[in-house]
């Protein structure tokens, strides 16, 4: 039997520059459009200066092994202040939306997201494993729905989501020419 270095953990700074490498690796503006459609894609770039506020804002999650960076999650408040359209658009969204019947600021919700995993760690259970300890990093009194948006265009991605975890697609909504689904992640019963 062999025994793997994976673990999962908050990010440090030092992590930062291979986020930034990895994250950019999956940004539609970097991909075929071949390679997009088959792996999923992020809708935008992202800087060390970004992976670090997601750090100071709720969290980021890092999947290492031997010292390589091989996954990252990224958490925020969902009244982080902001100046992405794309999450403003899914604020608004979530103010209309509900949740088995409930309101979804009364779920003690979190953005949860983005989510990359290097290609050559695929396969290798680092969604689930950033998950759990998104699950296991987060206070449950004060989080219960991880809340997350997806391009239509992505359906690898929403595939994964579903498939992996089980995520629930709530509602779609619209930022400029492009639109999303709003999707949740109840917390796991223990």
């Amino acid at each position: 039997m062999s025994v793997t270095a994976l673990h999962f953990r908050r990010a440090c700074p030092a992590d930062y520059p291979a986020l930034e490498t990895l994250l950019n690796a999956f940004y539609i503006g970097n991909l075929s459009t071949d390679e997009a459609r088959a792996k999923g894609f992020l809708s935008a770039p992202f800087t060390q200066a970004q992976i670090a506020r997601f750090n100071e804002d709720l969290g980021a999650l890092v999947a290492v092994e031997h010292d390589t960076v091989l996954g990252f999650l990224g958490l925020s408040e969902c009244d982080a202040p902001t100046t992405y359209p794309v999450v403003l658009a899914m604020t608004a969204a979530m103010r209309q939306t509900t949740f088995e019947g409930l309101s979804l600021d009364v779920c003690k919700p979190f953005i949860f997201g983005p989510v990359a995993i290097a290609r050559q760690a695929r396969s290798r259970g680092i969604f689930r494993g950033l998950y759990q300890a998104m699950w296991d990093f987060l206070d449950p009194s004060r989080y219960e729905l991880g809340l997350a948006f997806i391009d239509l265009n992505n359906r690898h991605s929403l595939t994964v989501h579903q498939q992996a975890l089980g995520a629930t697609v709530l509602t779609s909504f619209t930022c400029g020419n492009n639109a999303y689904w709003l999707i949740a992640y109840r917390r796991p019963l223990a």
